[in-house]
């Protein structure tokens, strides 16, 4: 569930789910996956996640999607898998 993945207080969960959801991540299964579709109102998004006990730095702007980690690790990017 979103509730384990986001560190965030029971005040700002509905917002954050709705933030995550609406730019295209997803966090369900294994790796985070990332299928863009930002709001046409929206410049882009950059975010913090903590997911299975590994930081990512996200940075979704239009299209184009630029992720780091604290650690080595894999995520999924328009259906196909990235090292980072």
């Amino acid at each position: 569930m979103l509730e384990d993945v986001l560190l965030i207080t029971d005040k700002h969960r509905a917002a954050a789910k709705a933030i995550v959801e609406e730019t295209g991540i997803d966090l369900r299964g294994d790796k985070i996956s990332i299928n863009p579709k930002m709001p046409k109102r929206w410049n882009g998004l950059s975010t913090r996640l903590h997911f299975k006990q590994t930081v990512y730095y996200i940075d979704v702007k239009g299209d184009e999607v630029k992720a780091t980690a604290d650690k080595e690790a894999e995520i999924v990017v328009k259906g196909k898998e990235v090292k980072i």
